[in-house]
């Protein structure tokens, strides 16, 4: 059986790729964002600027959350608050529930990506740590393409049965 660390890197890796996942998440079906919801194409725009805006000031006071909490916990809160945007986005079929479920994305983010250094500190030892690094920084590119990839191919002109797909997903995290 594979060590702990290696559980503990796929599900951080699962978690960087799906925050990427989320940010990226309405640009390829912004059209039928914007038809479904009855909003212009700068109010879609705004969902995954949402995530950035938020995600660059919180990036610092993230990096001191991460030191005071262990490494499970941050993947814990970060598992819950992702559902929990999940949840958001499908409680109603309006664009302001789409817009808090992107903001909660935004808190979401520098919390997993700030992460990654007391991952590796904590959980690997230092011939690794390279390999630990390269394949998050891989993890985030393969994010934003899933999100180019799938949905467009989730319930095709359906945006909100897309969204519970989303949910069932970080319904059943390991964390």
């Amino acid at each position: 059986m594979a060590p702990s660390r290696y559980r503990i890197l796929c599900i951080y890796g699962a978690m960087l790729a799906m925050t990427q996942y989320q940010w990226m998440r309405f640009a390829p079906i912004t059209d039928l964002v914007a038809s479904a919801y009855d909003v212009s194409y700068g109010q879609v725009g705004a969902l995954s600027l949402a995530v950035t805006a938020l995600a660059l000031p919180l990036a610092l006071p993230s990096g001191g959350l991460v030191d005071r909490w262990s490494v499970r916990a941050c993947l814990r809160t970060t598992a819950a608050a992702m559902l929990l945007a999940a949840l958001i986005r499908v409680a109603q079929p309006q664009y302001v529930f789409l817009l808090a479920g992107q903001l909660l994305f935004g808190f979401v983010q520098p919390l997993t990506m700030s992460l990654l250094v007391k991952l590796m500190l904590v959980w690997f030892p230092l011939n690794e740590r390279d390999t630990v690094s390269a394949l998050s920084s891989m993890v985030i590119f393969l994010g934003i393409g899933a999100a180019f990839i799938l949905v467009p191919l989730t319930e095709p002109g359906n945006v909100a049965g897309s969204l519970w797909l989303d949910v069932a997903f970080f319904g059943r995290s390991p964390y």
